[in-house]
């Protein structure tokens, strides 16, 4: 039984790790949320009047 919850405790951590590491690569990479529009503009995006 402590085999069993010391494994599953184990792959919590591996699965909150993984998560993490999984997100700070996405951020590193420049991926925005739909909530922040700054990264879907395009700055050389011109529209005549």
């Amino acid at each position: 039984m402590r085999a069993l919850l010391k494994i599953g405790f184990s792959l919590l951590v591996l699965a909150f790790l993984l998560i993490g590491v999984s997100y700070s690569m996405l951020r590193a990479h420049g991926t925005n949320g739909p909530s922040s529009p700054g990264g879907r503009l395009v700055a050389t995006e011109a529209r005549p009047l």
